[in-house]
């Protein structure tokens, strides 16, 4: 359903999931952070009429443990984006 048409400020167009758009294929599994093997955290974003959006890359954070305790029960996810505002 997130993935459908989605309107923000008078602007539509479509959702798009982030980690498939700069890693397709690749199943970006986040939980449980011990052994990963079920996605359960996603960003997306919308490519509107008033900018461009594009995914630079994404990445898993937070999956090493620290004096071996791990930050959280999953891993995060940290993407970078080009915003591009497109004249009028």
């Amino acid at each position: 359903m997130l993935r459908g048409e989605a309107s923000y400020q008078g602007v539509t167009g479509s959702l798009t999931d982030a980690w498939l758009a700069s890693s397709p294929g690749s199943p970006g599994y986040t939980y449980p952070s011990h052994n990963p093997r079920h996605r359960i955290d996603y960003i997306y974003f919308l490519d509107g009429a008033r900018a461009r959006t594009s995914v630079l890359g994404c990445e898993n954070v937070l999956d090493q443990p620290v004096q071996g305790i791990l930050p959280s029960d999953h891993i995060g996810v940290l993407c970078r984006f080009q915003v591009a505002v497109r004249a009028p």
